[in-house]
């Protein structure tokens, strides 16, 4: 009798190798965008501005006569050498190249972390649910560089919950959050879940010992230089101390209109949740005025689609019992990270989802993989059978994005 469970985990493994494949084809044609490797190059001939100027102006900033990319420019040190490198080779897609690399190495990490909550024959199922069944898969196929840093940060969120899961010192943990402050602000918050473990030893009482002094040290010490050193940064771009890289003078019309009611304010919270939460693709009319769908029927919508559209495997986590210290520190860390996220003027267009949910969706993830095994000794059939039509659908949705 023909064991459905094992025709999935079959099925998976067979779509694992051919949308991987698909997504390294569009990486390496994908040569648009990419201002880290343009700032890299600058960097590399000693300038902080741009010395050669990328095609694409969208989010740049003009002051005192130079062109800046404003967000945090740990990606463009990282791409430095490949750079270096790639160039003399002739690779077009620097950034889709690396990303590449990058994304192998997260699904070995990815691999190392779930091993240690789900069982063991399940651990693939789950890695091939946070690549293709989330809105990663937008990100991680489109390596223009407001994406590429996204792939950058989940890559070193994981690396560092890793490192802590394998006992190591919190000072190398305190060093990737530096680096991931260094290329996503918001990102960085995700040293509160740290903070919470440090003060959860002592039982968040107020008298903390020396030994928890020095952790606290060691982890926050790095984070600390890494403000320093993008403080220094945008003072040697802009001349002062209080400019963090929102002053971009090439944004489209809505968005400069969106920032006129503030780069961060309460007006912006509803349309941020409707993107994050409710909104749905959208519908390709015939002919404009009837209801009558032409193919593809439906397509992806660059403001943002729900998480719960791309990732219905979410939804778990309203039938969970959260019975472990480590998911309740989790699930608050997410929750501090959304904040500023909701709060901010931007959404996140063009994207495949909500993109800027992937600052905190890896902390939902490893909630949802450890309390779900918990209750479970194995994914379902059924959880298995949503991880599957999720995948298939969100590549549906992002080629029409990409049509």
């Amino acid at each position: 009798m023909l064991n459905l469970s094992k025709v999935l985990d079959l099925t998976m493994k067979l779509l694992f190798v051919l949308l991987g494949v698909t997504v390294i084809v569009l990486n390496l044609i994908s040569t648009g965008n990419q201002q880290y490797v343009f700032l890299a190059e600058s960097f590399l001939r000693g300038h902080l501005d741009f010395v050669s100027m990328p095609p694409h102006f969208t989010d740049m900033i003009f002051h005192n006569g130079n062109y800046y990319w404003p967000n945090p420019p740990f990606p463009a040190v990282f791409l430095m050498l490949p750079t270096l490198i790639l160039r003399l080779l002739g690779v077009a897609s620097i950034q889709g190249f690396v990303q590449i690399i990058i994304t192998a190495f997260l699904v070995w990490i990815l691999g190392k972390i779930l091993v240690m909550y789900s069982s063991k024959k399940d651990v693939t199922f789950w890695v091939y649910s946070f690549i293709f069944s989330t809105c990663f898969i937008g990100v991680l196929s489109l390596p223009s560089s407001w994406y590429f840093a996204s792939t950058v940060s989940v890559f070193l969120t994981f690396l560092a919950f890793l490192l802590y899961k394998k006992g190591y010192s919190m000072g190398y943990v305190g060093i990737i959050y530096g680096l991931i402050l260094l290329t996503r602000f918001t990102a960085a918050l995700g040293i509160f879940f740290y903070i919470f473990l440090l003060l959860s030893e002592n039982n968040f009482r107020p008298k903390i010992d020396r030994v928890l002094i020095k952790k606290f040290i060691l982890l926050l010490a790095p984070v600390l230089g890494a403000f320093i050193v993008m403080i220094f940064y945008n003072y040697a771009r802009y001349g002062t101390w209080k400019e963090l890289g929102y002053i971009q003078n090439f944004l489209p019309p809505f968005h400069q209109t969106a920032r006129n009611y503030g780069i961060f304010s309460l007006k912006h919270v509803p349309g941020n949740i409707y993107y994050l939460f409710l909104n749905a693709p959208k519908p390709v009319l015939a002919d404009g005025v009837s209801k009558v769908l032409k193919f593809p029927f439906v397509e992806a919508d660059l403001w943002g689609m729900s998480i719960f559209i791309t990732s219905p495997v979410f939804f778990l986590l309203f039938t969970l019992a959260y019975r472990k210290k480590e998911s309740i520190l989790l699930l608050l860390t997410s929750f501090i990270i959304m904040i500023p996220i909701l709060l901010y003027f931007g959404i996140g267009w063009i994207q495949f989802g909500y993109r800027y949910s992937l600052d905190f969706l890896p902390y939902l993830f490893i909630t949802l993989v450890s309390e779900y095994s918990l209750k479970n000794k194995e994914l379902s059939v059924g959880v298995k059978l949503v991880i599957l039509l999720s995948s298939l659908t969100n590549f549906y949705l992002l080629f029409t994005m990409l049509t």
